[in-house]
């Protein structure tokens, strides 16, 4: 970077994220910057304090302030010359510590210059090699209606394993779902729990809310946790419910309302049932703001040393003591 060109140009550069104005408006020529970056504007009304604190905020010099300078060089050897009014410094940079988490790769920076009154002064720059940014992460809160859910230890068949609980609560739509569509969903589930009305009806209704999707899941839980097992009516509404639930989300918590009178099958205990509905709302306040297809019920299966408690329908079950 000996060269005067080249240091000139870096200057300028680092001047944009230290603020340096001094620095930064001896090396812009900023009638061409103003005109770079503000297009249609007229320089000489807009005033130079102006100018400036447009280079320095401006998304478009963003990289000078996330990046630092690892070397510099003048693209063409002639144009270090002192006979040369004009020429492009090269920009090799890597992000600042603080913005690693964002960016994986280098970037190289073509700024171009003229020479006035014997100054370097910048007129413009291009992007030659973009960086490669990283995907953030979006972080995850549970629910606020359900807390976050824990990992319990419980028995199955005689076996250990673990389930992912939270405590069954009443759920309200999710925040986005639009006042229309909340009234089609909850009279759908209606239409779903109606013993007396038509086979075709509940049928017609439970397809409606599959094709709808996660807005109908917070309903289609409430209405699991308020309906109990004190009539066949009942586990007729459960076993709707429950299969909808199956159907759209791809998760099944051992609760079966069909098998009460069949002693082969204990799916549909009172034990059976609360321990299903604490997975099935720990389940959603984990991934309510997620979306619900094949990927992800293949990711929560694959979940380390936590198991769909009733994956398998035959055997008992209970909580470790």
């Amino acid at each position: 970077m000996d060269n005067i060109r080249v240091s000139a140009v870096v200057t300028w550069a680092e001047s944009i994220a230290s603020g340096d104005l001094n620095k930064l408006e001896r090396h812009s020529d900023l009638a061409t910057l103003n005109n770079y970056l503000n297009p249609g504007t007229d320089y000489l009304s807009t005033g130079s304090g102006e100018i400036l604190k447009l280079i320095i905020e401006h998304d478009e010099t963003s990289w000078f302030r996330q990046f630092e300078i690892t070397s510099a060089e003048i693209q063409d050897r002639n144009q270090a010359m002192a006979s040369s009014d004009r020429g492009t410094v090269m920009l090799y940079m890597v992000p600042k510590p603080e913005y690693e988490d964002r960016f994986t790769d280098r970037m190289e920076i073509a700024v171009s210059f003229q020479v006035l009154s014997e100054v370097p002064k910048v007129t413009r720059w291009s992007i030659l090699r973009m960086p490669a940014k990283i995907r953030q992460k979006k972080i995850h809160s549970p629910l606020a209606e359900l807390g976050a859910a824990k990992t319990i230890d419980v028995e199955f068949g005689g076996e250990a394993s673990k389930a992912v609980i939270a405590a069954p609560k009443p759920l309200g739509h999710l925040e986005e779902t639009d006042p229309e569509l909340r009234i089609r969903i909850d009279g759908l589930i209606l239409s779903l729990i109606e013993v007396e009305a038509p086979a075709r009806s509940f049928r017609d209704a439970k397809t409606e809310i599959l094709e709808i999707g996660k807005p109908a899941v917070p309903r289609l839980l409430n209405a699991l946790y308020e309906i109990d097992m004190s009539s066949q009516e009942n586990l007729i509404r459960l076993r709707r419910i429950t299969a909808t639930l199956e159907a759209m989300t791809g998760r099944r918590f051992g609760f079966n309302p069909s098998a009460v009178h069949n002693d082969a099958f204990s799916g549909a205990t009172n034990e059976s049932r609360q321990l299903a509905l604490e997975q099935w709302f720990g389940w959603w306040t984990n991934n309510y703001d997620k979306p619900i297809d094949s990927a992800l019920k293949a990711a929560r299966e694959a979940e380390e040393g936590v198991v769909d408690v009733g994956k398998q329908r035959r055997g008992g079950r209970s909580r470790k003591r």
